[in-house]
């Protein structure tokens, strides 16, 4: 096995990006293009706009807080800031009902908690968060968007779906394993759409490899810990998102990205999705999508 295999840790890492970087292209110029990026006030999501911003593109940044917002875009050019909360259903509608035409829609609001919470739909947060809500986004706007791009993370490698987590949480909760499965679930939703809806956007997932991002520093201080003298920048590990929302891409196939290549999604044995699990997690979202 490579050290830059995409299971070794240290691929994940910066050494990994500044490896692959050697033969990326440059941006193309994206004068005229309408991105929205979910989360856009710190770590990923942050930096994903700024790397839009900079190569020409409007950004509607959504987040949750406008004091946020407001401290970390303010004074940024083409960017305009939509308050809604990825966890909350009727913000996600009301969020759907108004946004322009998008020529791509990066999915990166997420969280990872260490406690049990429900939202006002009934949902455990997380899932709600990484999962429901974009899906609900992504199908009220289908029309609306070229491209969407799901902002997962290697975690879900060691992880095989479980609709029955997503939905009822064991106790004691663990939220690391929630949000593992979460991912875990996103990797299957480029096939989902593409087998479901007709005229769907084409859907995208990436891995940003460990990044040193606010995010980690709350919810994985241990892991920061070990770590962090190889983390990625939040610029690098945006870097395949905004690449997904602009490039021109190859034909769609299964996998997940990481440093603009492709990767398979479950090299790990039994952590391969079997079909009818596939159906159920489909036919679950599904349910909360309103016509």
């Amino acid at each position: 096995m490579h050290w830059l295999d995409p299971l070794v840790p240290l691929s994940f890492g910066a050494a990994g990006y500044h490896v692959q970087a050697r033969r990326f292209a440059p941006l193309p110029n994206a004068t005229g293009r309408v991105v929205a990026v979910t989360g856009a006030n710190a770590g990923l999501g942050l930096a994903t706009t700024h790397a839009l911003v900079a190569a020409g593109a409007e950004v509607i940044a959504v987040c949750r807080s406008p004091e946020r917002a407001e401290a970390a875009l303010g004074g940024l050019d083409r960017v305009h800031v939509h308050i809604a909360d990825l966890a909350d259903l009727s913000s996600v509608r009301a969020l759907a009902a108004a946004l322009p035409r998008l020529d791509a829609l990066v999915h990166n609001a997420g969280a990872l908690l260490d406690t049990l919470q429900r939202t006002a739909d009934g949902l455990e947060t997380t899932t709600a968060c990484h999962l429901v809500g974009p899906h609900v986004l992504t199908r009220a706007i289908a029309e609306r968007v070229d491209r969407v791009v799901f902002v997962s993370s290697g975690g879900m490698y060691l992880s095989r779906l479980s609709l029955r987590q997503l939905q009822s949480p064991r106790e004691p909760f663990d939220g690391v394993t929630q949000y593992a499965i979460a991912k875990r679930a996103q990797v299957l939703l480029p096939g989902l759409y593409a087998e479901h809806v007709s005229n769907a956007p084409r859907v995208e997932v990436m891995h940003p490899g460990w990044a040193d991002t606010p995010g980690v520093v709350k919810s994985l201080p241990r892991f920061r810990r070990l770590t962090r003298r190889i983390l990625r920048t939040p610029a690098q590990g945006a870097d395949t998102a905004v690449w997904l929302s602009l490039a021109e891409l190859p034909p769609h196939a299964e996998g997940i990205w990481l440093d603009r290549r492709l990767q398979p999604v479950a090299p790990i044995p039994g952590t391969a999705t079997p079909p009818a699990s596939r159906a159920a997690l489909w036919a679950w979202l599904e349910s909360h999508v309103v016509d």
